[in-house]
């Protein structure tokens, strides 16, 4: 890999997005309710990542949110007590309000934790789940989701790169930073 390779894949995937999509989300995010949050959650640099993003939705844009995930010790309680993939399922479940917003974070559309989240808020109707994703065949996340937008690529790197590009355009966008055409 050289750099060149890697600003080439950047450009690529960035420009595979579907802004149709992404003015959705946008627009989801944009109509959340005073009384409601987004919950946002991914693993890994995915992680690091809606951490980021809840971060500033909070702060750039007044948008209440919390980053799934964010107490070591409920994770490895829950780790230890019943299984990894119960993380983010088990603190939406001690969280989540009707009209929340599930907000995925994950390269490969697969991570069983994250899938689960999103079933839990599909099944019990607590409101919208939106995933940003790498492209991976067959991925089981692109059931759950209300919105799933799709970066096209299969490295984790320039995935997880686009995302934070995107998360970052959302936020500014929301924060009223693009008010121009």
């Amino acid at each position: 890999m050289n750099f060149t390779w890697f600003t080439g894949n950047i450009e690529q995937a960035m420009g595979s997005i579907d802004v149709n999509k992404l003015e959705r989300i946008i627009n989801v995010l944009r109509n959340v309710g005073v009384h409601n949050k987004v919950l946002v959650c991914g693993n890994g640099g995915s992680f690091a990542n809606a951490q980021h993003f809840a971060q500033d939705l909070q702060k750039m844009a007044g948008i209440t949110s919390i980053a799934l995930g964010s107490n070591p010790s409920y994770i490895t309680a829950v780790s230890n007590d019943e299984k990894y993939s119960n993380i983010f399922r088990n603190e939406l479940s001690n969280v989540v309000e009707e009209g929340d917003i599930l907000f995925i974070l994950t390269c490969s559309g697969n991570s069983r934790n994250v899938v689960k989240a999103a079933k839990y808020m599909n099944e019990n109707d607590w409101g919208y789940t939106i995933a940003l994703t790498g492209r991976f065949q067959k991925m089981k996340i692109d059931r759950e989701a209300d919105t799933l937008l799709s970066i096209n690529s299969t490295d984790f790197g320039i995935i997880e790169s686009v995302h934070s590009v995107l998360l970052h355009y959302i936020t500014s966008t929301l924060a009223g930073d693009f008010n121009h055409a």
